[in-house]
């Protein structure tokens, strides 16, 4: 007996296990972030937070994780949706050992809660490592730039940087946005084992 081909198209996507607490799961979050948006009433604020309640037992109990970009929207005193400017504070502050870290403040029951922020690159920046600087000395200078200052002398005098410049901790690398957060990024939904588009 020959095997069978893997990359025949007819094949459906690769089964995921507990698929279908995952899915209750994601229907239980943004059902959740819709009605901490869309509503001012008591109820749907108790409503949303029975849903991340429901949420987090589920995932207790089938042993499944929650993805940590969910998890970080979720407040751990009262349950609620962190949706920034309506159900909390955001705030981007300066720490010693992180750089940065946001700072949620959840507005119903004042938790705070502290992650720390890499930074991100932005599609308009060059990645890291490629070095788009150019340093331009006095031989390679057309005759009629007129530049004040520095020479190809001070270019080269780095060695004498004073001790503190060269004990400065390195800064951390930037890393890319988040595949969910991306706006050029498509979503592919499957419905039953067949892809569908649109």
């Amino acid at each position: 007996m020959a095997k069978k081909s893997q990359n025949n198209p007819d094949q459906p996507p690769v089964v995921i296990p507990n698929r279908d607490l995952m899915q209750r799961m994601n229907f239980l979050y943004q059902a959740s972030v819709h009605l901490s948006r869309s509503g001012t009433h008591a109820e749907t604020g108790r409503l949303a937070r029975k849903h991340v309640k429901t949420l987090k037992k589920i995932s207790n109990g089938a042993v499944v994780k929650i993805d940590p970009s969910v998890k970080r929207m979720l407040c751990k005193g009262c349950n609620a949706v962190l949706v920034p400017g309506s159900s909390a504070s955001v705030r981007v502050k300066t720490s010693r050992p992180h750089g940065r870290v946001i700072s949620y403040t959840c507005f119903s029951c004042r938790t705070v809660r502290v992650i720390p922020a890499a930074p991100t690159l932005q599609s308009h920046q060059a990645p890291p490592d490629q070095d788009t600087t150019t340093i331009c000395t006095s031989e390679q200078r057309a005759p009629g730039d007129d530049v004040q200052g520095s020479t190809g002398a001070d270019v080269e005098s780095s060695g004498n940087a004073p001790k503190t410049d060269q004990h400065r901790r390195r800064r951390s690398k930037a890393r890319a946005v988040p595949f969910f957060a991306r706006v050029d990024a498509g979503h592919v939904v499957y419905r039953g084992g067949e892809r569908v588009d649109g």
